[in-house]
């Protein structure tokens, strides 16, 4: 059962698509494919009307737990965007993967290390992290990981793992995450 939720707002639309399950199925679930997006999700992403990419690699537990795509009006950080978010829930601890699409509203601050990850497709990928407590962000409880927007345009893309609270997750394995950024590809 898939579950459709529509926003409109006066400059664009957005949509989620969520499989409908609750978060134990889900990571029991199986997918259609190997960056785990079903039929719907598929034409929800080409529906943006320009390449998208995806994970070619997701350590194993992680599941696609939603896709989010909005169209808003064209001009500076407007038009189409996405956020794939693959969620791990373990025993003791909850680890999310974020990959977002957007054509603008880039930046940061800059982390306590930084790595550099080649990937084949997407060329260089930057990679930042926060260390709990470290001289970037010194109140931060959790550490995460955030890439560089990399791509040729319009549409731009980075990973995070992060939800919309920074203690939220425990970051990933480093290797896993280098992984994942080593295999993004275009979505064909």
């Amino acid at each position: 059962m898939l579950r459709i939720f529509c926003l409109c707002a006066v400059l664009g639309s957005s949509a989620l698509v969520t499989t409908g399950q609750s978060r134990a199925a889900l990571a029991k679930s199986q997918h259609l494919s190997r960056h785990q997006l079903n039929a719907s999700q598929l034409r929800l992403l080409k529906a943006l009307g320009t390449p998208v990419v995806v994970p070619g690699y997701m350590p194993a537990g992680y599941t696609l737990e939603g896709v989010y795509a909005q169209q808003t009006c064209a001009g500076v950080g407007g038009g189409p965007g996405y956020e794939l978010r693959y969620l791990h829930i373990g025993e003791d601890t909850s680890s999310v993967i974020i990959l977002r699409g957007a054509t603008g509203g880039f930046g940061g601050p800059a982390g306590d290390e930084r790595l550099l990850v080649k990937n084949p497709v997407l060329g260089p990928v930057g990679l930042e992290y926060f260390k709990p407590g470290g001289a970037s962000m010194p109140e931060l409880k959790q550490g995460y990981y955030l890439s560089d927007w990399v791509g040729k345009g319009p549409l731009y893309f980075s990973i995070i793992t992060t939800g919309n609270l920074s203690d939220e997750f425990a970051p990933p394995a480093r290797a896993e995450l280098i992984k994942v950024l080593q295999a993004l590809v275009y979505l064909p």
